[in-house]
């Protein structure tokens, strides 16, 4: 009897030993099975890595390694415009919407990653800070006190640091012949810098042109809409009218003449040179002094023709009799909309970069739609 419960005691330890070592070899096999996913996830990140080499990290890694601030032109106070950059998945998804656009588009992987750049480059731009100095002669001169973020900005954009703290700093002022180069004040050197960026605070302008447009508040940019429209309505009459009824005068076919209302009229309000009201806002973006009240004024002043109308006790605003109907405009920050602040020096600079595509951007000639000849 001790001989068999020895003996039942002997295999009850051999089970065990079997099941542990059991145990153990599917341990190790889950362990391999692991590494083996983990160094798969490994190749898909690198495939993912070499297919968008380092553009999606441009801006914040040249960021958070060079300058100790946020992207003053993305942030605010609270510094929540970029905590939810960099922590809400809703960007990310936005982010590699845009990556396939242009892909579908056809750009390249280096043309993609010359957008970051040149996109980065302008964001940082917003951190560098001017300071007064004062010399024996000059006292409104400024100067770039923190070398860094002026190095990382000129990096992006592939330019020369002095060179771009020169355009920033000073201008070029051409009198009878001569090349004057003066200093900029520590405002106005802010102002030439916030020029390159084409963002106004956190907002961006959309022009496009389905149709006129007539809301509670119409300011530039409506009208911009209204007078493209107001071309094409043009075009619609001359083709569809005008030039086909004469050609059924020419050809002796007996058809009824169609009337219609004639627009040409109201463009002439609008572009003729030098007293159309595109002339005169352009005249009156010239002068330092001007505001949006002169222009109103002047517009009422020069534009003497049915079309044009000044309301009562509403000082900065004016209407229009468009073909579509009335449209009352608000010309608060017209002049401003309507200045080109960004100065030759900068545009000089920025023609000398050694990315291609930001040189082509400030070098090709416009086409008749404004965009340039690449």
């Amino acid at each position: 009897m001790k001989e068999e419960r020895g003996e039942e005691e002997e295999e009850k330890r051999d089970e065990e030993e079997r099941r542990k070592e059991e145990k153990k070899e599917e341990k190790e096999e889950r362990g391999e099975e692991r590494e083996e996913e983990e160094e798969e996830e490994e190749k898909k990140g690198e495939k993912r890595d070499a297919a968008a080499p380092a553009i999606t990290s441009i801006p914040l890694k040249h960021q958070s390694r060079a300058t100790p601030s946020p992207v003053q032109y993305i942030d605010n106070d609270t510094g929540k415009v970029m905590y939810d950059i960099i922590s809400k998945e809703s960007y990310g998804t936005q982010f590699e919407a845009i990556q396939h656009c242009f892909r579908i588009i056809g750009f390249t992987d280096e043309e993609v990653h010359s957008v970051y750049r040149i996109l980065a480059g302008i964001l940082n731009t917003g951190n560098i800070e001017f300071a007064a100095i004062s010399s024996q002669h000059q006292t409104d001169k400024s100067e770039v006190p923190n070398a860094e973020a002026l190095d990382n900005a000129a990096s992006l954009l592939s330019i020369g640091s002095e060179e771009l703290q020169e355009a920033l700093t000073s201008h070029c002022v051409v009198t009878r012949g001569e090349t004057i180069i003066r200093t900029n004040t520590v405002d106005k050197a802010a102002d030439v810098r916030d020029a390159i960026n084409v963002e106004s605070g956190m907002n961006v302008g959309i022009l496009d042109i389905f149709g006129f447009e007539n809301f509670t508040r119409n300011s530039f940019e409506q009208l911009c809409i209204n007078i493209a429209n107001e071309q094409i309505q043009f075009y619609f009459n001359q083709h569809i009218f005008a030039l086909e009824q004469m050609e059924y005068q020419n050809e002796g076919i007996d058809a009824p003449m169609v009337d219609y209302e004639d627009n040409r009229p109201l463009l002439d309000m609008f572009l003729q040179k030098p007293m159309g009201l595109l002339s005169l806002l352009d005249e009156e973006s010239r002068f330092p002094q001007a505001t949006d009240f002169t222009l109103v004024d002047k517009f009422e002043d020069n534009l003497r023709c049915k079309y044009f109308w000044r309301p009562k006790r509403v000082e900065l605003c004016f209407g229009i009799q468009h073909y579509a109907g009335k449209v009352q405009y608000d010309a608060y920050g017209f002049l401003e909309k309507n200045r080109d602040t960004l100065p030759a020096d900068i545009v000089v600079v920025l023609r000398t970069s050694e990315n291609r595509l930001l040189q082509q951007l400030f070098s090709s000639p416009l086409t008749k739609t404004g965009t340039p000849q690449l």
